[in-house]
């Protein structure tokens, strides 16, 4: 509460600390008024900040380097890959014209297996019979799956294409480039007697990029 008043006090006080202040320096009101409305609005972002999330389902599957340093590579952009993470990158690229092609693979394997907890009480049927738990005990595994769109048709395995090229003139501040490449891609398969088929017997999640055309300016 001593928080709350204390930054009441603050912002009522502010305006006529700023007046003092820039009436010392010959400051005219008008540009007393802007400021004030600066420094108000400033202020509320200080006590209520904007918030930021992080999504995993994102940038898991584009380039090796930067899922290594945990997608932190926008000051820093990989080669073509710039373009998903920061376009401007394009100026680290040489003269002429590149063309960039990868693959990533993926493993995906999932195990399951469901144990009746034998502190619960069971259920019964009509008759007053234990119903056994019919997953009780089981175990199965899920392997990863993708749609092919092109070919429409999922497949049991996963893989994450890069195809990228730029072009700049020599001595050009302009750099042009072009990918296609896959954000997510992500699922998996299960047997029919997989205790965890109730989730879904085929999954698959993803976000592809036909086209992704950018630019590059180099300032200085």
């Amino acid at each position: 509460m001593t928080i709350i008043v204390k930054t009441g006090k603050f912002i009522a006080c502010l305006p006529l600390f700023l007046f003092k202040i820039f009436h010392a320096k010959n400051v005219s009101r008008s540009q007393v008024s802007i400021g004030v409305t600066f420094a108000v609005i400033a202020l509320c972002f200080m006590i209520n900040p904007l918030q930021s999330r992080a999504a995993f389902m994102e940038s898991i599957a584009i380039d090796p380097e930067a899922i290594a340093l945990a997608n932190t590579v926008t000051a820093s952009p990989p080669g073509i890959n710039s373009i998903h993470y920061n376009p401007a990158g394009l100026s680290l690229m040489g003269d002429g014209n590149y063309i960039s092609l990868g693959l990533m693979p993926v493993l995906l394997s999932k195990t399951s297996r469901f144990d009746a907890d034998p502190s619960n009480r069971p259920f019964h049927d009509f008759e007053g019979n234990v119903i056994t738990d019919p997953l009780a005990g089981k175990e199965g595994t899920a392997t990863g799956q993708m749609y092919i769109p092109v070919l429409d048709t999922p497949v049991n395995m996963l893989s994450a294409p890069v195809f990228g090229v730029s072009h700049r003139n020599p001595g050009s501040k302009w750099t042009f480039g072009y990918s296609a490449y896959v954000p997510y891609a992500g699922g998996w398969t299960c047997d029919d007697d997989d205790p965890s088929v109730f989730g879904g017997k085929s999954v698959y999640l993803q976000h592809l990029i036909y086209a992704g055309p950018a630019l590059s300016y180099r300032v200085n």
